[in-house]
């Protein structure tokens, strides 16, 4: 297994990622989506993306605008421009990586599950997603994001409110859903809403006493376990 730093451009800016090898020929390959002001550097995606090489995956780990080692300020964030940049990662991973690796899965955590959602069904390359602790929307956790620092300009509301969830996720194919019932953030009533929304075939579970982040280790193992099984089934 190997590590290569990469970096990929948009109209606003550098993106600037991490691509995880496989030892052996790959199954496929996994993008993930980190949270609103997380970045590619945390601890559960440097461990996704070590699990999931060991598993025979290429995991491309990356920062959108205004996070980590991209261009941007953070709190410039909007959907409409993490949805560009996940388009970037994709035209990356299909200019760049063997056939064998572009059967693509979405890996999207908190916000990042939502922009996964929207960009999926946007490209038949992308044949499952996973989100965990996403948002159906952001109009309750509104107080939970204006707590945090720094605190994101009205435009990302704005923006938010011209996306709705009934549209676009009934098309994302082979939707795995993965939420804890003690999300401080995001109640896990966003996860039922979605999983309504979603077509056949979908899953939903529920990681008893998991918060937000999938803090404990145990929880987070569970919810890496079940996303790869679900990604070796679907890709």
């Amino acid at each position: 297994m190997k590590e290569e730093p990469v970096s990929f451009s948009t109209a606003e800016g550098n993106l600037r990622g991490i691509i995880h090898y496989p030892a052996s020929a790959p199954l496929g390959c996994i993008i993930t989506c980190h949270g609103l002001f997380s970045s590619k550097e945390s601890d559960k995606f440097i461990l996704l993306g070590e699990r999931f090489a060991r598993e025979k995956f290429v995991l491309l780990r990356f920062d959108f605008r205004g996070c980590g080692e991209s261009d941007g300020d953070v709190q410039d964030t909007t959907i409409t421009g993490r949805k560009k940049d996940l388009q970037a990662a994709v035209a990356f991973i299909q200019r760049h990586m063997p056939s064998s690796a572009r059967r693509v899965g979405f890996l999207g955590s908190s916000l990042g599950g939502f922009i996964a959602l929207l960009v999926a069904p946007c490209h038949a390359s992308v044949k499952a997603v996973v989100t965990w602790a996403t948002p159906f929307s952001f109009d309750n956790v509104r107080t939970a994001i204006n707590s945090t620092s720094p605190r994101l300009r009205e435009d990302f509301f704005i923006d938010a409110s011209t996306y709705h969830p009934q549209r676009f996720v009934p098309r994302v194919k082979n939707l795995l859903i993965i939420h804890g019932d003690r999300d401080e953030t995001v109640p896990v009533s966003h996860a039922r809403r979605l999983y309504q929304a979603a077509e056949e075939p979908k899953e939903l579970k529920i990681v008893a006493g998991a918060d937000h982040i999938f803090s404990d280790g145990n929880d987070r193992n569970r919810a890496i376990t079940a996303s790869l099984n679900w990604f070796k089934h679907y890709l």
